[in-house]
């Protein structure tokens, strides 16, 4: 089971850590061929590509659901303040859905 594919620029540097994991910098271009990488949620298949869009290499890298929550992330992306807005901003969406789906089912 294949997932969607897309272009992504890279908003952190990440090292691998398992063999099959992709490295990159913060500002690489990613291609990501598969979001569903062998049937796992939140493990992506990427490119790393050039700046003609020739693919350089191969490995996964961890959705941004996944990503936002790691600590090496958030150090680069403004440390705790980040993770507490980045969850502040999930429960609100939620808790939207949540009433959205409520008025939905008293129609």
């Amino acid at each position: 089971m294949a997932g969607d594919s897309l272009y992504m620029r890279a908003m952190f540097d990440r090292d691998q850590e398992q063999d099959g994991e992709l490295s990159f910098r913060k500002d690489d271009i990613l291609f990501v061929d598969n979001t569903m990488y062998q049937g796992k949620r939140g493990t992506w298949r990427a490119w790393l590509v050039d700046d003609e869009g020739s693919k350089l290499r191969c490995g996964t890298i961890p959705s941004k659901a996944r990503s936002v929550g790691s600590p090496a992330v958030a150090a680069q992306q403004g440390g705790k303040r980040y993770i507490r807005r980045q969850r502040r901003r999930r429960v609100c969406h939620e808790a939207l859905q949540e009433l959205s789906n409520k008025q939905c089912f008293s129609l």
